[in-house]
């Protein structure tokens, strides 16, 4: 992409996420923070950059709300009302939380050379389902009085006043849709580093954390639409943030002991590593111009790295062959 075709990318992006902010000034910030935090637990364990997660959450937006749009009115020409009853609560979730995970694997299909890693599919889940997320909530605060207040009864895991899950809303009990596709993205990304120990049944635990944020999709429209005492069969949503937090941090310590331990069998990314650094402390020339530069330059040697790290098997036959 040439550099003017990135601005102007960039610029469109910037004014819809500013339109965004205009029309639900409190949700957007609540989704942007929550990106924030995905980006930063991941900034040392990652081997795509910040603009791969960007991406995502553009699909997202643009794509996957057209999707669903259009998802709504074919269903209604058929004769299905996705405005309550069972075309609400059956048919929705399962459409919803199938369709965030599109983005996901564009990026991933363009990234194949690469193979992203866990932690990148959890940052490119919450970053898809943040995108259809901004759209939905804007779209709900201008059609209803008192779902801007109801967003604001959030609930989960926090430090003080900040919720670390800030898309768990309201009294309805859904984890919200960035941590939803990330849940889901998450346990692939868990499924995949257990390949080796599981082997093809592997795939359950990708598959648990998808029906797991169906089935809650599926209380959270029943208990909306309905009111019934059922739908708060699994605690009205209030294990799902917690369950999130617990993948995200098994995730990222997952990648971290992988890139270590690849760091500590490779000569040459050590060195790489190593050098990136001290340059970035301006203990050895060349010194760079800015030491943004010098950081953007470890990171991109970090996930190098990590990308390798995906690579490498680093179990105990390794050691032994060592050790012979």
């Amino acid at each position: 992409m040439s550099p003017m075709l990135r601005i102007v990318s960039l610029a469109l992006f910037a004014l819809s996420l500013l339109l965004l902010a205009i029309s639900a000034p409190g949700a957007t910030w609540r989704e942007v923070w929550f990106l924030g935090e995905i980006l930063l637990i991941t900034l040392a364990t990652r081997s795509l950059s910040a603009g791969s997660s960007l991406s995502a959450l553009g699909l997202g937006l643009g794509v996957v709300t057209l999707l669903m749009v259009g998802a709504g009115h074919a269903l209604a020409a058929v004769g299905i009302d996705t405005t309550s009853g069972i075309g609400n609560w059956g048919v929705i979730p399962v459409l919803e939380e199938s369709i965030k995970l599109l983005p996901v694997g564009v990026v991933v299909w363009l990234a194949r050379k690469r193979s992203p890693n866990p932690s990148d599919l959890l940052a490119l889940g919450c970053f898809a389902g943040a995108g259809f997320a901004l759209a939905e909530n804007a779209l709900l605060v201008e059609n209803g009085a008192g779902i801007a207040r109801d967003m604001a009864r959030q609930y989960g895991p926090h430090v003080g006043p900040l919720y670390l899950v800030p898309g768990a809303w309201g009294a309805a009990g859904y984890v919200g849709h960035a941590a939803a596709t990330g849940l889901v993205c998450g346990s692939f990304g868990l499924g995949l580093a257990l390949r080796s120990r599981l082997g093809p049944s592997r795939w359950m635990v990708p598959a648990s954390g998808f029906a797991w944020v169906v089935v809650e999709h599926v209380l959270t429209n029943f208990y909306v639409g309905s009111g019934s005492s059922a739908a708060l069969m699994l605690g009205n949503g209030r294990l799902t943030p917690w369950l999130f937090v617990a993948i995200a941090v098994v995730i990222v310590a997952t990648d971290a002991v992988r890139l270590r331990a690849t760091l500590a069998h490779s000569a040459t990314l050590r060195r790489r590593v190593a050098m990136a650094r001290a340059v970035l402390a301006r203990q050895t020339p060349p010194f760079p111009r800015s030491r943004v530069a010098a950081g953007l330059a470890l990171l991109t040697q970090v996930r190098t790295a990590n990308a390798a790290a995906w690579f490498v098997r680093h179990d105990a036959r390794l050691t032994e062959r060592k050790a012979s």
